[in-house]
């Protein structure tokens, strides 16, 4: 397989070492948007860089190997599955959140680059007419889309997008729509995430940034893109993408993403996990509840809409149902009793009439997947979570040392707590209510015995 940016760092006699800590683990300036990781953003991204690097030590170790399987709770967008792909590694994913699954798909499925091209082709060869037809229909008062397609528009706000473009990604979406009978599902997919990322481009929201942030009203007027343009080269560039990681993906690894929620994941019979049945976990959980730290539905509320017909409903319910959130039934346990340094932070937020019932929320859920993953995890193989230190109503909480003493209490033997920068990544350092984030850890593990 041909080699890119994502090696590891070396030692000065040029081998890779073999202790976790000697690693370099900040990835500072390296290109974490190589292959399909570019082909549409996503809040609070793990490093392709940080996966690659823990399969290459681990392999190196003889802990894993080509054909082991690697279980990620949290997909987000498909960090973990599209670097296991390329090593020839099995993966079981699955995230709450619908777009994730989609994108989690669309980055890690090998595609044939023939038919891709001819459904690009078939999608931009009339789309122009189509737009211009559009134009006119709205100009003689017509209806210009079919009446579910209609529906689903007005739960996307023109406070949130021009017009006509509006309209023209919604054109987009139908001819996506009826192209589907022609083309595979995998094609079909990967051609709505460029519809998405098309549609976040468009939109009046700021790029660069995870939540919803508008363009000042003063500078909605002049923001009149060219959906055209704009989709021509977002596909453009996603199909070079793929065509790169055909070059260097296994595609007789099996992966499957499925939408789930990790608290109870044994229990679903779409994932067909079964005890003991991972050999590694690499996984990336959010930093705090959705709600107020890293607002995942928020983000890709309009693009599910746009690109899949999800409902506006159910898109809204995945920021309550996150960890932590405001829609999940959880007894109040006393969870401090496990971690000394849980304890402590739930006591000062006490103190200072802080927001201590959504912090011991957010890691009972926490601690529920800490508990499942104990279980799927084969005895003794390893285990890392990334996870970020937060401030929550002025009291710092060290989230690292929480997660490994609740793995410790679940009999898990703590390998390594490495430290890493995340001064680079795409979310709140700051927030209205005080939250920052600017430490990562990787805290590792060796599942109980």
């Amino acid at each position: 397989m041909r080699q890119h940016s994502n090696q590891l760092t070396l030692n000065a006699v040029g081998q890779q070492s073999h202790s976790l800590e000697d690693y370099d683990w900040t990835f500072a300036n390296a290109d974490t948007q190589y292959l399909t990781h570019g082909i549409h953003k996503y809040p609070a991204r793990m490093p392709p860089q940080l996966p690659a690097g823990l399969f290459s030590h681990f392999k190196s170790a003889g802990e894993i190997s080509s054909g082991d399987t690697v279980y990620d709770p949290f997909s987000g967008s498909g960090t973990t599955v599209t670097e296991a792909r390329l090593r020839g590694i099995n993966t079981i994913t699955n995230d709450i959140n619908p777009f994730a699954v989609e994108l989690s798909r669309a980055k890690s499925t090998p595609l044939d680059l023939d038919k891709l091209d001819a459904a690009i082709e078939e999608l931009l060869g009339d789309l122009q007419a189509r737009f211009r037809h559009a134009g006119s229909a709205v100009d003689c008062g017509e209806d210009v889309l079919s009446p579910d397609l209609a529906a689903e528009a007005e739960q996307v706000s023109t406070d949130w997008f021009p017009e006509p473009q509006l309209t023209q990604l919604f054109v987009v979406r139908e001819r996506l729509d009826a192209l589907a009978d022609q083309f595979s599902t995998d094609i079909i997919r990967f051609l709505r995430i460029g519809l998405a990322k098309c549609a976040r481009k468009v939109s009046y929201q700021r790029q660069g940034e995870f939540k919803r942030y508008r363009l000042a009203p003063a500078d909605r007027a002049a923001h009149d893109p060219n959906v055209f343009n704009e989709l021509t080269t977002v596909l453009r560039d996603n199909r070079q993408r793929m065509r790169a990681f055909l070059n260097v993906a296994d595609p007789s690894t099996d992966a499957r993403v499925e939408q789930a929620d990790s608290r109870n994941s044994l229990e679903n019979p779409v994932l067909g996990l079964e005890e003991n049945c991972a050999d590694i976990i690499i996984t990336s959980p959010p930093y705090g509840d959705h709600q107020t730290t890293v607002a995942y539905g928020e983000f890709s509320t309009n693009l599910s809409t746009l690109a899949f017909g999800e409902s506006y409903e159910r898109m809204v319910d995945v920021d309550k149902r996150g960890l932590g959130g405001i829609n999940v039934e959880r007894t109040l346990s006393d969870l401090q009793a496990n971690s000394e340094s849980l304890h402590s932070v739930i006591e000062d937020l006490k103190s200072v009439g802080g927001r201590s019932k959504d912090a011991l929320e957010f890691f009972i859920d926490f601690n529920a997947v800490i508990e499942e993953v104990g279980k799927i995890i084969k005895p003794g193989q390893p285990v890392a979570w990334i996870v970020a230190n937060r401030r929550m109503s002025d009291i710092w909480i060290p989230t690292h040392e929480i997660a490994r003493e609740l793995c410790e209490t679940a009999d898990y033997t703590t390998r390594a707590v490495l430290p890493r920068s995340i001064k680079a990544k795409t979310l709140p350092h700051s927030n209205r209510a005080g939250d920052t984030m600017t430490e990562e850890y990787i805290v590792i593990a060796s599942g109980p015995e």
